[in-house]
């Protein structure tokens, strides 16, 4: 089924709006030999050709088309091609860096600057790469002046402002070994290649020099099965491969966020139904791409230039840690059911998970019924609430004998990446998400390939969300899944109309707090200690109020007097002794201007 998503997805053509659509944020599995970067590496897995969008319209807020980037220092030779060049109005072309390609003028025109060059139409050729010698293609080529990020666009025989879904025309649309390569490209390419070099004689390729902010593409048909292998680069340093095991989509947008889904700033750690003409909950939306996606792991020089660090860099521990109850006053008791408030200071900007060992067993597990708290953190003294004292089972969590404590756990994450897919119906085998530079041991117990989901039934805002998941194994990654030999898989129709969110993330170092649940209704015993004041009895003070036992549970129906030394001056005053459980016992007519003595 093609369709679009709301409220953000303008309809991109009948075709997508009828069909499958698919949003996935992906990543590669692990570094692989190349000769070139492009549409080789999408197709080297076999499976079935995705083409490569240029079109006007629009999915979830973006613009259907590839705009790629290379970066090439200067003196270097920028070499790209593709079966698109010399094709009805197709071309390649080169902008200078940060040009608005909408209005800027090419720096290089391959049509119109090298007429014949830059035509890439074999598999051959496109395993070959840019060497004519060799069997490859002869490339476009252009030598940059300045070093910087330049971005190349690749127009379909439809041209810049084409609108149009690839056809068949007689030969198999998605053959990865004979594709099409004439004008049923319509607005797509079925190959393209950008590779850098040194000088125009080398034949030593610079590869993780290509990437791009999103790759838009489709496969022109349903039960056609993508095993493409694209790699992310985070802002913070850490490189993720994920290998697609034969997704089932139609017209799709690949990219990477750092927050998936959004409610009210935060991310919701959720799917949702909201794609294939179905509305997202109320107040939830899908975060636009924020990391970059590359065709082979990025070098040092591009990571370099894109201001990234070389070196993954390791979250630093949240700092003041501590748990207040619902009564405040600095102290980590509260009552049963009245939950309470976390607060603590973060090093850096990203998100936390604080997680409440509920069920007492020493192991953090929201399979097992603990609660778990998950958001964005800020730079600096951060609190969040835990306003209903419940567990992850929506209980109640009661005091343990003896008002012994819970421990509660806060990580801040590192490289936090989502990969959210938009109505992929079908996910038989699942995918593999993967950690390359792991900064060092996972203190949650992790691995580099422990992947995170959450398909179960929820509650956002005043909407109930049923996704209707009913297989344990598919609907419930939040301990996370080693996803090695794929992960997150669903069956047939599964995804249909739904984004399908998973992550991944590299925690800091465990920090632990006590909390206490009290009783509600606490045992208290009041016995007199003062019987007269100046010979004069106290008339209306009684001797003993009591309700003593083991637990403090409030038997006897006040709240929390307090010892506290009273003195009156004045005939006839009303003197309160009162506490946070807002009781108070009260004696009166005490005589004039006398101390309180003991008896």
């Amino acid at each position: 089924m093609r369709s679009v998503i709301h409220p953000r997805l303008k309809s991109p053509c009948d075709r997508l709006v009828c069909g499958l659509s698919l949003l996935a944020v992906t990543l590669v599995l692990g570094m692989q030999p190349a000769q070139s970067e492009g549409s080789r590496e999408l197709v080297q897995n076999g499976g079935n050709r995705p083409y490569t969008e240029w079109r006007t319209s629009t999915t979830v807020g973006l613009l259907r088309r590839t705009l790629l980037k290379v970066y090439a220092q200067a003196g270097e030779v920028i070499n790209i091609g593709s079966s698109g060049v010399g094709v009805g109005s197709g071309n390649a072309v080169i902008f200078a860096p940060n040009a608005n390609v909408d209005i800027a003028a090419p720096v290089r025109d391959c049509v119109a600057d090298q007429p014949g060059q830059g035509v890439l139409n074999t598999h051959a050729k496109e395993i070959a790469g840019p060497s004519p010698a060799t069997g490859g293609y002869a490339p476009c080529t252009f030598i940059p002046t300045v070093s910087g990020v330049y971005q190349v666009a690749f127009y379909g025989p439809d041209g810049k402002n084409g609108d149009t879904d690839v056809t068949a025309g007689g030969s198999s649309v998605t053959s990865i070994s004979t594709p099409v390569i004439n004008s049923n490209q319509r607005s797509s390419v079925s190959i393209w290649d950008i590779t850098v070099r040194s000088s125009l004689t080398s034949t030593a390729d610079l590869n993780g020099r290509v990437f791009t902010d999103y790759i838009t593409m489709i496969l022109g048909g349903n039960s056609q099965f993508l095993n493409s292998e694209l790699f992310i680069l985070t802002q913070d340093g850490y490189e993720y491969s994920t290998l697609l095991r034969g997704i089932d989509p139609y017209g799709f947008i690949f990219f990477a966020n750092a927050k998936g889904l959004i409610f009210g700033g935060q991310p919701l750690y959720h799917s949702a139904p909201g794609s294939g003409g179905a509305t997202l909950p109320t107040g939830v939306t899908l975060e636009l791409p924020v990391h970059k996606t590359f065709f082979n792991t990025p070098s040092s020089a591009t990571k370099f230039a894109l201001s990234v660090p070389s070196i993954a860099i390791v979250p630093a521990p949240a700092t003041s840690f501590a748990f207040q109850g619902a009564f405040g006053g600095g102290s980590f008791y509260t009552p049963t059911g009245a939950g309470g408030t976390f607060s603590f200071n973060a090093p850096q900007s990203g998100s936390y998970q604080i997680a409440i060992d509920t069920n007492n067993d020493g192991i953090f597990d929201p399979t097992a019924g603990d609660r778990f708290l998950e958001g964005s953190a800020t730079v600096g003294a951060n609190t969040v609430s835990w306003g209903d004292g419940k567990n992850g089972n929506g209980v109640v969590v009661p005091p343990l004998p003896g008002n012994a404590s819970y421990r509660a756990r806060i990580l801040l994450k590192g490289g936090e990446y989502h990969f959210p897919l938009l109505d992929a119906e079908t996910n038989t085998n699942g995918f593999t998400i993967k950690m390359l530079n792991s900064p060092g041991a996972f203190s949650n117990g992790a691995s580099p390939t422990t992947n995170y989901f959450d398909e179960g039934d929820y509650t956002v805002g005043s909407t109930n969300v049923a996704l209707g998941c009913i297989a344990p194994q598919v609907c419930d990654g939040r301990k996370g899944i080693n996803s090695a030999s794929g992960a997150h898989n669903f069956p047939t129709n599964y995804g249909d109309k739904k984004i399908i969110d998973t992550w991944i993330y590299f925690p800091s170092a465990a920090v632990i707090a006590p909390l206490v649940i009290t009783p509600s209704t606490p045992n208290v015993r009041l016995v007199k200690r003062i019987s007269a004041i100046a010979g004069t009895a106290i008339s209306t003070y009684t001797d003993v109020i009591t309700g003593a036992g083991a637990i403090d549970d409030n038997a006897s129906g006040w709240a929390n007097p307090t010892a506290t030394a009273v003195k009156s001056d004045n005939s006839g005053n009303t003197t309160n002794f009162s506490s946070l459980l807002q009781g108070a016992v009260t004696a009166t007519a005490l005589p004039v201007a006398q101390q309180p003595k003991p008896g």
